[in-house]
């Protein structure tokens, strides 16, 4: 389901982006790639880390109650 949530904010982007650069759209693809594999991989694979988990060790010092 996150994978599927990062592909239509990537087609979002994408029509941002369709006039720009031919970096910017290397530099979207690139990335939009990247976030796909990532997060097909945290729900294929059990010990494979999902983005919450990455904000939760990198911010983890923040508390709430």
């Amino acid at each position: 389901m996150l994978a599927i949530c990062f592909a239509v904010l990537a087609v979002f982007e994408w029509s941002q982006i369709k006039s720009k650069s031919s970096r910017s759209k290397k530099t979207f693809w690139w990335f939009f790639s990247i976030m796909v594999v990532w997060n097909i991989a945290a729900n294929v694979i059990p010990w494979w880390p999902n983005p919450n988990q990455i904000i939760m060790f990198f911010l983890g010092w923040i508390k709430s109650n």
